[in-house]
């Protein structure tokens, strides 16, 4: 319960810092060394009357006006956290209302970087042993993140699939973990759903997070507009006080009954109980999107290969390794370059050159159209026409269409206003083809499973959706395939030098390679 009272000549709330949202529009500032919420004297705070997890004291009531305004306040977002010089100040504010909320919803949009504030908020509460829940395919890429953002010494990190969790969780139960950050949350949310895996996995969560102390959820869905979704989330964080699905739901919907099989529906949020909806979800929920920050975001994710694409890649290494000649140019070995092209294809799918269909770029780019598709129209670019026509088969499901040099004008043109003009085509799948001509404005996701010689070609690429017209934030993802050429490349293309034509590039790369400088 929050506290408003009247101290020293000003009002003061005593509150969590996350109810940031709902006192910050009253004229509350934060003030970072009492710790509180601090209101101006001509600040209007009869609105704060009518909130039920406000206790307003007598003292309060009889001075809503006080009679000093208070000095040197610092503003809430500027609020000291321990390992926050290298973070935004919207980060900040992430990382200070999951520590100060103990148990939350990060609910921020694509690309404003989650998982960052989830990791300094463990730090920020002292949690030396955390617990991460995401897809299989992200796992390594969760390591990766917290090998780069994690600051406290002797801390011990578990990340895992949620599939591991419901098979392990007995065992589970019995660590004593201090933290548990769950990714991709949105897959606990149907919480009374008795078919499927999603029960499954929500029950498992719920029953690791009632023993865990600090519980972070992490989601790019927004839910608050579907507060039967939301309700799963809640009852994993706070059990106790979100015990009936019903109670929630006739509080915040319309609710209609089904003539012929007298059931409720759920028909939609009450326009009148959105102000309490979002009154309540500021303690909880954090949310943000990208308005007012760079239109243009970019994130890597890296991709661990398997064992058999792992090692049919280390095979062929040693080949290439073979051809290149110590006293010669290296672009002038015989056969190298073809093994080189061989080895993208490797670190894409095997089945690019008669291997097996195991490709952990596959896997982690269906997870990220899955996560995404919902939402957001996506463009995935890969510079091998084979590989195109795999993830065109592979992403049926969402009616995803492709665009190569193999297709006519005339097939070209229809599979861009499929993708700008049908909204259940949730997905453009395209090689060099579709870098040039084309306004894909629709596209708000741009993701690339594999990296061209020239960086200007990519910086076309993402500017079929990153253009004149696009009224949307656009977020662009690079999959590599760690410990690959995918690295080198990345190198190259991101390296301070210019890359002048392919033949640089090649040449660069190359010497890396041989090398070994990473």
């Amino acid at each position: 319960m929050a506290v408003l009272n009247y101290e020293d000549g000003v009002v003061v709330l005593h509150g969590p810092y996350s109810l940031r949202n709902v006192v910050r529009e009253l004229g509350g500032v934060w003030d970072v060394h009492k710790g509180c919420w601090v209101f101006a004297e001509d600040a209007n705070l009869t609105a704060l009357c009518a909130l039920d997890f406000i206790d307003m004291t007598p003292q309060a009531k009889t001075h809503l006006c006080g009679d000093s305004t208070p000095t040197a306040i610092r503003n809430m977002d500027d609020a000291p956290i321990m390992y926050g010089d290298d973070l935004f100040a919207y980060q900040r504010v992430g990382v200070r209302f999951l520590s100060t909320a103990r148990r939350a919803i990060l609910n921020d949009d694509v690309g404003l970087g989650k998982s960052v504030q989830a990791i300094r908020a463990c730090h920020e509460v002292g949690a030396h042993k955390v617990l991460v829940v995401t897809k299989k395919s992200i796992i390594y890429n969760w390591q990766k993140q917290i090998e780069m953002w994690n600051k406290i010494p002797h801390s011990t990190w578990e990340v895992m699939n949620y599939e591991r969790v419901v098979r392990d969780k007995d065992i589970l139960l019995h660590n004593k973990y201090t933290a548990l950050i769950v990714d991709e949350a949105q897959y606990i949310k149907n919480l009374r759903l008795q078919k499927s895996k999603s029960p499954q996995r929500a029950v498992a969560i719920a029953a690791l997070a009632k023993k865990i102390p600090y519980v972070f959820l992490l989601t790019a869905n927004v839910l608050q507009n579907n507060p039967t979704e939301l309700w799963g989330l809640l009852r994993t964080l706070y059990p106790k006080k979100y015990t009936s699905y019903w109670r929630f739901v006739e509080t915040y919907c319309d609710i209609g009954t089904n003539s012929f099989t007298g059931y409720r529906n759920v028909l939609g949020l009450k326009e009148s109980s959105k102000p309490a909806l979002t009154a309540e979800m500021s303690t909880v929920m954090l949310g943000r999107n990208k308005v007012g920050l760079p239109p243009l975001t970019h994130e890597v994710m890296y991709a661990q290969l398997g064992n058999k694409q792992r090692e049919a890649y280390d095979q062929m290494l040693k080949q290439f390794f073979i051809l290149i000649d110590e006293d010669e140019s290296i672009l002038h070995a015989g056969g190298a370059l073809a093994q080189l092209t061989r080895l993208r294809q490797l670190s894409l799918c095997p089945a690019l050159i008669g291997g097996t269909t195991e490709s952990a770029k596959l896997d982690m780019l269906c997870d990220l159209v899955e996560s995404y598709a919902p939402d957001h129209k996506i463009l995935v670019f890969s510079m091998f026409r084979g590989f195109v026509d795999i993830i065109t088969k592979t992403l049926n499901k969402y009616n995803a269409v492709s665009i190569t040099g193999a297709n006519t004008e005339l097939q070209r043109r229809q599979a861009e206003d499929t993708f700008l003009n049908d909204n259940t085509c949730r997905v453009l799948v395209g090689s060099k083809a579709m870098v040039e001509g084309m306004n894909l404005q629709s596209a708000t996701i741009v993701i690339f499973t594999d990296i061209d010689w020239v960086p200007t070609t990519m910086g076309q690429a993402i500017g079929r959706a990153h253009r004149t017209g696009q009224t949307k934030p656009v977020h662009v993802i690079t999959i590599i395939a760690d410990d690959t050429v995918d690295q080198h490349m990345y190198d190259v293309a991101t390296g301070k030098e210019t890359v002048i034509n392919e033949f640089d590039a090649m040449t660069r790369v190359m010497l890396k390679m041989k090398g070994g400088d990473l």
